[in-house]
């Protein structure tokens, strides 16, 4: 009873505060968790798309995590106890994201430039370890590869530094913590790096964080590969903003990827706008830009949202052949509910299926050629997937050929 009325009191002063009183909270460094933790719980329970909330008794567990506010006095505790909440929900697009993190990446869908390091880690039971990284980005830029485990950040260990923040992937799903090593201006930011088992590996490397997005790196990632006498265009599509990447594929097309005997796009990374991609697929399929030859897309464990509706589609439609790991299972439209500590709480809040009807949030989409194997710890710049596309384009030109010969033979 005496927290239905805690809840009830707390309710009514949160829909009295004004703008310009939570920007002033926002700038504060304590945080009250109870508070937060109900204007969490109030934003999934009247904006989440299912209203049985996935079976959850929802008001059970307010009452089972509220009494552990007390011990999460913290801006870092409290934001893990409110995703623990949310986790409880095993849905996706429903996160807690800290501001900086909210305001990356909005300007990524929207196709603006945001100053950053260009990489991601993820947290593995050794620590650390950089998952990915953008092409020609400051870190890529500075010495970073795959799979190094970064021990500090301008000497503090990254669990405790406050320029690596969570990246807001969901709680509630299966999978390692992402994080991104986030600058708030231009300052030189020194790593220290690990490249093997083997502390003596240990390197400093001094990033520049610039202002990018993702429409630059795909510009970046564009490249000719020659293999076994064929040629493949590359491109990698981080996000799919709001506008810009098919013209950016579309002018590959008809420029750099020309002469090319087969395309590779690597759509790891986070989701964006489903037009996009249906966008990107009509590049690819229709018009001037039409591509004949074969065409592999790469995905893995941690390819959601928009990305995994683009993936379905690329199967349906026979555009080409998908190769990595199944996607995340993550497809939800998202809603954003700002609270009073200036962290944004996105939410699951509306049904998506795929255009025959298909449910693919917890379910994903399967590749036509596994690959098992990811970016492992001091990977030392190592990436499967990749290795394993090119292998799956250079069989499927060296094929076409053989049967082009076939052909021409038969009479």
């Amino acid at each position: 009873m005496k927290l239905r009325l805690h809840l009830l009191l707390t309710l009514v002063f949160v829909s009295l505060l004004s703008f310009l009183e939570r920007e002033a909270l926002a700038e504060e460094s304590a945080v009250d968790t109870e508070r937060l933790l109900v204007e969490a719980w109030d934003a999934v329970r009247r904006e989440f798309h299912d209203p049985r909330l996935n079976g959850v008794n929802w008001d059970q567990v307010l009452e089972d995590y509220f009494p552990r506010a007390e011990k999460a006095s913290t801006p870092i505790r409290a934001h893990e106890l409110v995703n623990a909440m949310i986790a409880e929900l095993g849905a996706s697009h429903t996160a807690l994201l800290e501001r900086n993190v909210y305001r990356l990446l909005t300007a990524e869908l929207e196709g603006d430039r945001y100053l950053q390091t260009g990489c991601e880690l993820e947290w593995r039971e050794g620590g650390f370890f950089v998952r990915s990284l953008h092409e020609k980005g400051p870190a890529a830029k500075a010495g970073f590869m795959l799979g190094d485990r970064v021990v500090a950040v301008d000497g503090v260990v990254p669990q405790k530094s406050w320029q690596v923040a969570d990246a807001g992937y969901d709680p509630g799903l299966p999978g390692p913590t992402i994080f991104y090593p986030l600058p708030e201006t231009d300052r030189p930011m020194r790593f220290l790096l690990q490249r093997t088992p083997n502390p003596g590996s240990r390197l400093t490397v001094t990033v520049r964080p610039e202002k990018t997005n993702c429409l630059d790196t795909a510009r970046n990632s564009l490249q000719v590969l020659e293999i076994g006498g064929y040629r493949f265009g590359l491109m990698h599509m981080w996000f799919l903003p709001m506008r810009g990447m098919d013209r950016i594929l579309r002018d590959a097309l008809r420029t750099k990827f020309r002469n090319c005997d087969g395309i590779v796009l690597d759509m790891r990374g986070r989701g964006g706008y489903d037009h996009m991609g249906r966008s990107v697929t009509n590049v690819l399929t229709q018009g001037r830009s039409k591509f004949d030859g074969p065409i592999v897309a790469l995905m893995d464990e941690r390819t959601r949202s928009a990305k995994e509706l683009f993936a379905e589609r690329f199967r349906r439609l026979g555009v080409g052949t998908l190769v990595g790991k199944r996607t995340e299972g993550a497809v939800i439209g998202a809603k954003f509910e700002r609270l009073s500590n200036g962290s944004v709480l996105m939410i699951g809040g509306h049904r998506v299926r795929t255009a025959t009807g298909k449910k693919l949030e917890g379910n994903g989409v399967a590749p036509d050629v596994e690959v098992m194997e990811g970016i492992v710890d001091y990977a030392e710049g190592r990436d499967p997937i990749l290795e394993a596309g090119v292998a799956v384009i250079l069989d499927q030109c060296r094929r076409a050929e053989v049967s082009n010969v076939i052909g021409s033979s038969a009479y």
